[in-house]
């Protein structure tokens, strides 16, 4: 075991108090580079939330990728009396909905569900094309969200109780400052994946079945494991951008870079060494090829192995985009900054990209969010400036949208276009502020449900 692997080792039994696992060897720290640099305050002392109300309307580039890093370390401190970290004690969106159970109301927060509890970790399928991510023990990537009180304060403020009232809301209503929603991926630890610097815990999982032809949960089950945290989605909304900033980390290992996307041919090999998700050698033509819907993709229940295995390759270091230098450039350097310092086990993670809405008329900017906008990557629409990480996509929660410009940016899916259904017998949602948020479409095709 190597010096850093083991000052990593030690930081974390003091940090967070939990098992690491290293599924590949770790990559070297980066030097320090000047620039956009942490706060040494972040490592000295307990991390504060970033004040939403204290965002400027002239917030520079680096001021975004500052509010991503502190608010992911702020989530990742532990909490006191459970030993979770605090985003593990946010509840997740089923909060929203009422149950004969629960017999709450949507807004209404219900406690955190731990990982012990097989509800918090039973999504599977990424979003868009849905594909399932499977690691190289052909174990598949299970994935969490989680809300806070001021997002579920939303729904009750505004008395979102049924598909009538969410239909009524203000198009022109947007989620208040301080608003979050995450999402976080979870990677099977196997037997022969080593100790090292990966966040991990134990938990409970619903295994997949095949039934009708589909891959889905099976609720009457569960399986103990111990899961590492692999990628970390980060929206939230700050004064000035109620579009919200959508930040997304990674751990250094999961994947290697497509060096010259440009250039590179299909037969090329992308890295040399093992990833986590990457076997090396790998030609890219073998690179987040996503099976679903074909022959070749089969599941043995019993040991819960699937085929084909996922290679993934990362096509957009940094989330590229038209200013991806000065973009690259800040993350690159705020990236080192953190791992140059003292920051426990996650210094072994590192911000992959950012992406907002310019609204700073002085550096071109342009209008702030708007309903019935079609955002697209990169260009002005209705007045609105895409800018940060414009490709950003996160290698193993969009490892198959990497590939599809129309789906290879946030802002292409959470945008505030009319809604449809699945379900031709519903009613569409028309275009709100509002429909920027996922939960907030599916809370409303979900009321309607009979």
């Amino acid at each position: 075991m190597t010096a850093m692997v083991r000052r990593a080792a030690a930081a974390i039994a003091r940090t967070v108090g939990a098992a690491a696992v290293a599924l590949c060897a770790l990559s070297a720290t980066p030097a320090l580079a000047d620039g956009c640099v942490a706060p040494k305050e972040w490592f000295s002392q307990p991390v504060t939330m970033p004040d939403p109300m204290a965002f400027k309307p002239d917030a520079s580039n680096c001021d975004f990728h500052l509010w991503s890093w502190q608010m992911f370390l702020w989530l990742m401190e532990p909490d006191a009396k459970t030993g979770l970290l605090r985003f593990e004690t946010f509840p997740g969106p089923e909060s929203l909905t009422p149950t004969a159970s629960t017999g709450v109301t949507p807004g209404a927060l219900l406690p955190g569900l731990k990982l012990t509890d097989s509800k918090a970790i039973n999504e599977y399928l990424q979003a868009g094309p849905d594909g399932i991510l499977v690691d190289q023990n052909g174990r598949i990537v299970y994935y969490s969200m989680y809300i806070n009180d001021v997002f579920s304060g939303f729904f009750a403020r505004n008395n979102l109780t049924s598909a009538a009232n969410i239909l009524a809301l203000d198009p022109n209503t947007p989620f208040p400052p301080g608003t979050l929603s995450l999402k976080a991926a979870w990677k099977i630890v196997g037997a022969g994946d080593n100790p090292a610097g990966f966040y991990s815990r134990k938990a409970k999982i619903n295994p997949l079945v095949k039934k009708d032809g589909k891959f889905v949960i099976d609720p009457s089950r569960t399986e103990e494991v111990t899961v590492a945290l692999v990628g970390f989605h980060i929206a939230g909304t700050v004064a000035n951008h109620a579009e919200m900033i959508w930040a997304s980390f990674e751990h250094n290992d999961n994947a290697p870079d497509v060096a010259n996307l440009s250039g590179v041919q299909p037969a090329d090999v992308v890295s040399e060494r093992n990833w986590t998700f990457y076997k090396a050698k790998t030609p890219f033509k073998d690179c987040n090829v996503n099976p679903a819907g074909s022959p070749t993709q089969t599941l043995d229940e019993a040991t819960q192995r699937m085929s084909p295995v996922t290679q993934v390759c990362r096509l957009y270091p940094y989330g590229s985009g038209p200013d991806k230098q000065a973009n690259a450039d800040n993350i690159k350097s705020l990236n080192a900054s953190v791992q140059s310092q003292d920051a426990g086990v996650w210094k072994n993670y590192f911000e992959l990209g950012s992406t907002w809405f310019n609204t700073n008329k002085s550096d071109g900017g342009g209008e702030p969010l708007q309903p019935n906008c079609n955002f697209q990557p990169g260009s002005l629409r209705c007045g609105v400036v895409i800018t940060g990480s414009t490709h950003l996509s996160n290698s193993v929660i969009e490892t198959f949208t990497q590939s599809q410009s129309t789906m290879d940016s946030c802002f292409s899916c959470h945008h505030t276009l009319q809604r449809f259904p699945a379900d031709p017998s519903q009613n569409p949602l028309p275009g709100k502020d509002a429909n920027i948020s996922h939960i907030f479409n599916n809370l409303y095709f979900r009321l309607q449900q009979k």
